[in-house]
């Protein structure tokens, strides 16, 4: 079983109570350690994330290099962006090998282990949410080709339209 550690705690506690349980669920049976690098994330933090990969030409934010988010904090919001946060980033926690924090295989394990405990917890009426990946916004598998967004580290959750059974 893992343990969130003290920073991770605080991003913990700015989330919505389904992400809450999903979370202390994944710490019993998630198979690589993790940590929450943010939970609630201010308008002006999500700013200064939305003008990454971007430039200010004639007035208007334009795409030149690779964003981190779509999301502006005012106009478009983030999950990260309500209080309490539906959404947090996360990091793989591999002791003595910080390399591996953001390697695609580890990260896709924990939001694995996210999606699936949502799920399951969402069929047995225990949360009203389901977990949803930033390496899979679309839900279909896929996570290599047909993704215009990636953004592995990030599990947001949402409600279904229909009451779903794996």
């Amino acid at each position: 079983m893992w343990v969130l550690g003290k920073d991770s705690l605080v991003s913990y506690n700015e989330l919505i109570d389904d992400a809450k349980l999903v979370i202390e669920w994944m710490l019993q049976y998630s198979p690589v350690d993790f940590g929450l690098s943010e939970g609630y994330r201010p308008p002006l933090v999500q700013f200064e994330k939305y003008k990454v990969g971007r430039q200010k030409i004639k007035g208007v934010w334009q795409v030149v290099g690779k964003v981190i988010t779509n999301c502006d904090g005012y106009d478009v919001l983030s999950y990260h962006n309500e209080s309490p946060a539906k959404a947090f980033d996360y990091f793989a926690w591999v002791p003595g090998k910080k390399r591996l924090m953001y390697d695609e295989v580890h990260l896709t394990a924990i939001s694995t282990a996210a999606i699936v405990i949502s799920h399951y917890l969402y069929d047995q009426d225990r949360i009203s949410h389901v977990a949803r990946s930033g390496s899979n916004w679309d839900e279909d598998g896929e996570l290599l080709y047909d993704q215009n967004f990636d953004d592995s580290p990030h599990i947001e959750f949402y409600k279904p339209a229909l009451k779903t059974r794996f």
